[in-house]
């Protein structure tokens, strides 16, 4: 399988190679990934948010307290959870801000007030690289895709990212 030997020589040699300039170190998120510099402005600029961004995703309340919410979602170290009021996302909450907060104090703590008010959204035409840019910029692998009026129509995750480039780059080298 040639994508398998291209992604062991970048990563065995990712110094050599950007010495050499053959390869773009890029960043989504937590995760980072060497592509050649052709094929990733190709990506880049051939894909929207829509186009990768998932419909179904994990939701709340800002009114729920933190002791229902983790009584009824399964969190993992990855999960960002977009909390919405009326299909409108007004805040992202991830394992992190969980885990500050004291086992005693889950039933008084609402969601609201432990969600990150200020992130970044996209619109479904954005290019993959407004949104890579984006994400980098705010402490989440996740980003809303919303409508013109607000309304959450999905997310995009740096798994998704990841995902389209690594798919992209295996099927141009077989």
């Amino acid at each position: 399988m040639v994508f398998g030997t291209l992604i062991t020589m970048v990563i065995s040699s990712v110094e050599l190679q950007r010495k050499l300039k053959k390869i773009v170190q890029v960043k989504v998120g937590t995760l980072e990934l060497g592509l050649l510099p052709g094929f990733f402005r190709r990506v880049v600029s051939d894909y929207t948010a829509h186009q990768v961004m998932d419909e179904e995703f994990l939701k709340t309340s800002p009114e729920t307290s933190l002791e229902e919410f983790l009584n009824s979602h399964e969190i993992n170290s990855k999960s960002v959870f977009i909390v919405y009021d009326d299909k409108n996302p007004v805040g992202l909450i991830s394992q992190k801000e969980i885990k500050k907060i004291h086992k005693k104090n889950h039933s008084v703590i609402k969601i609201k007030d432990i969600m990150y008010k200020k992130y970044h959204t996209v619109t479904s035409d954005e290019q993959i690289f407004t949104v890579i840019q984006k994400m980098n910029s705010h402490p989440f692998d996740v980003i809303p895709v919303v409508d013109d009026y607000k309304k959450i129509l999905g997310i995009v995750t740096g798994d998704n990212i990841m995902k389209l480039l690594v798919g992209k780059e295996e099927k141009d080298t077989t």
